[in-house]
C-alpha cells in the first residue's frame, strides 16, 4: 500500500486567502463521501454569511467513517441555517434502501428569494 501526504485547508482558510474574490451571495455544495461534518467544522466563519448549504448526508455508516444527519444538522442550525424545502433520497439499486440524502439548508430570510416568490 502506498500512502501520500496531502496538505489540507479548511473552507475558512480558503475564503480568507481569496476574500477579495468572494463577493455577493454564497451558496455551498458539499459532497465529500462521509466527511461533511469535518468540512462544516472548518467553515464556522463562512457559515455565518452563506445563504444556503446543499449537503449530501449518509443515513447510516457503511464504511465506518461517515458523519450522519445527527452531526450535520446541529452544526448548520447553530449557524442559523434551517432545513429547506428540498431533499432527495439516493438508494442503492441492489438493496433498494436509501443510504444517502441530499439536503438543502437555508437562512429563513433567504427562502423567498431562493424559491422565487
Amino acid at each position: 500500500t502506498t500512502s501520500h501526504r496531502v496538505d489540507m485547508l479548511t473552507l475558512d482558510q480558503i475564503v480568507e486567502r481569496h476574500k477579495d474574490r468572494i463577493k455577493g451571495r454564497v451558496i455551498i455544495k458539499i459532497d465529500v463521501q462521509g466527511h461533511e461534518a469535518s468540512v462544516l467544522r472548518g467553515a464556522a466563519s463562512l457559515l455565518k454569511r452563506v445563504e444556503a448549504v446543499h449537503v449530501e448526508v449518509a443515513l447510516f455508516q457503511y464504511s465506518g467513517q461517515e458523519h450522519g444527519v445527527t452531526e450535520i444538522v446541529p452544526i448548520l442550525s447553530a449557524a442559523g441555517l434551517h432545513l429547506g424545502p428540498y431533499q432527495q433520497c439516493i438508494g442503492r439499486v441492489v438493496s433498494r434502501y436509501p443510504y444517502e440524502l441530499d439536503m438543502l439548508f437555508v437562512r429563513q430570510e433567504s427562502l423567498p428569494r431562493l424559491l422565487g416568490y
